[in-house]
């Protein structure tokens, strides 16, 4: 008998070798630790990444750190964790979020279903729709706010690091404080974007994942 070789079972199992786990296992624990300017590794790593033996590093972390900081964009980073800056009635509060209209996307007649819906049920409330879009990796994110009521139309451009998700959420919230600075009481937000609205919905203090425009979202709900 002979055994396989290590380098075979990975790619049968589409393992990707240690050397790219370690890799990304860095630049996971690097994004994160970005998020907080008073990380003491920012201070050290800032040190590492200038010291002349630093170019020939095979250090992961320092690769990690280097990748980051080199974006052509800027990172937003916070002094705390934005949950603890965050109002604790924004954090316990439930705001009225349906997730289910009862409509099929595939349905030729769902435009119209959705009209006689709103109709019927928010015939005195401000509507705004709100959706977001990358057509490319490369790409930026696009995010965009209607008005139909006004003929308003806000757009919005997030760099090409941005996901789907952070522009659909910076369009709710654009949305919410659209409402908020036209003094509109009564405001209807329509999207697409079901992992936006469960992630309102669910408790900051349980949640995995806690995005900072999400609880700017609840924070803008309260007032």
């Amino acid at each position: 008998m002979k055994s396989s070789p290590t380098n075979a079972l990975q790619v049968e199992c589409v393992d990707p070798p240690l050397s790219i786990r370690r890799q990304y296992l860095c630049d996971r624990f690097i994004s994160k630790m970005l998020q907080l300017s008073s990380h003491p590794l920012w201070h050290r790593l800032s040190q590492l990444s200038h010291a002349p033996c630093s170019r020939n590093s095979s250090s992961y972390l320092l690769d990690s750190f280097l990748k980051y900081t080199s974006l052509p964009n800027p990172l937003t980073s916070f002094t705390i964790n934005p949950l603890y800056s965050t109002p604790f009635k924004a954090l316990i509060y439930n705001p009225s979020i349906i997730t289910d209209l009862g409509l099929s996307k595939g349905s030729p007649d769902t435009n119209i279903k959705l009209q006689k819906h709103i109709s019927q049920n928010w015939s005195n409330h401000l509507i705004i729709y709100t959706d977001a879009s990358k057509l490319s990796p490369e790409g930026c994110v696009g995010a965009a706010c209607w008005v139909p009521v006004y003929r308003i139309v806000l757009k919005f451009k997030c760099p090409p690091e941005s996901s789907v998700f952070t522009g659909e959420a910076i369009a709710l919230l654009e949305a919410i404080l659209f409402a908020l600075s036209h003094n509109v009481q009564q405001t209807v937000i329509l999207t697409d974007s079901l992992s936006c609205l469960m992630s309102i919905k669910e408790n900051p203090f349980r949640s995995k994942s806690r995005f900072p425009i999400i609880l700017k979202i609840r924070k803008a709900l309260l007032s």
